[in-house]
């Protein structure tokens, strides 16, 4: 199991090093074969490189409706596990990625797994969502982020988490720009000045 581990592991570098064209066969039937594999350790692998496979194939005709709801089903599964963290981060670092190969035509499959990665309780989830949201407004149009990825911007802007209100910040440019209704830019400008009324409350009292 060891060599098809490693294989899970290396197949979507594979892929990448191909043209997109030349990435469908063999590799989805590759793809499939590792995540049905006998040893957990291999289907693990194969799992936590799901969407970056998907991701590799660059166009929604390319990704088979089985694989993306495999990809939905992992999201959902690791909600479930408390000892899933590390496949919910990258299910995150993927997502944005995924949401812009599928296209929205495909977001009414991936609504649910969005908000849920948004507010999942580890920490680096939520972070790598905040660092990416921009693309997912990207990849689904102004008028569908506005309604749809801009309702959990605002509440990553305002997370807990220092690092997670960091990351979305960073990206408060790249996100009006990709969503770029005066409804959107309002929302987030007054989110933000009253940000900077509360940081300038905590520097009047220390």
């Amino acid at each position: 199991w060891g060599v098809r581990k490693a294989a899970a592991e290396s197949l979507v570098g594979l892929a990448m090093a191909l043209r997109v064209d030349s990435r469908t066969e063999p590799f989805v039937p590759l793809m499939n074969d590792l995540l049905k594999d006998l040893s957990r350790w291999v289907r693990m692998s194969a799992l936590q490189q799901l969407g970056y496979f998907v991701a590799s194939q660059e166009a929604s005709e390319r990704v088979p409706p089985g694989m993306l709801t495999q990809y939905v089903e992992i999201i959902e599964q690791s909600k479930a596990n408390t000892d899933a963290a590390d496949m919910s981060f990258h299910c995150a670092y993927t997502f944005a990625a995924v949401a812009k190969t599928v296209g929205p035509a495909q977001w009414p499959a991936l609504q649910a797994p969005f908000a849920s990665l948004c507010r999942d309780t580890p920490l680096k989830t939520r972070r790598a969502m905040a660092a990416s949201m921009h693309v997912v407004a990207l990849a689904l149009g102004p008028e569908l982020a506005e309604v749809e990825v801009l309702p959990q911007f605002e509440a990553l802007l305002q997370d807990s988490a220092l690092e997670v209100r960091q990351a979305a910040l960073r990206n408060v440019a790249a996100f009006l720009v990709a969503a770029p209704t005066a409804g959107a830019r309002g929302r987030v400008l007054r989110l933000l000045q009253a940000a900077m009324g509360k940081a300038e409350s905590w520097r009047s009292r220390h």
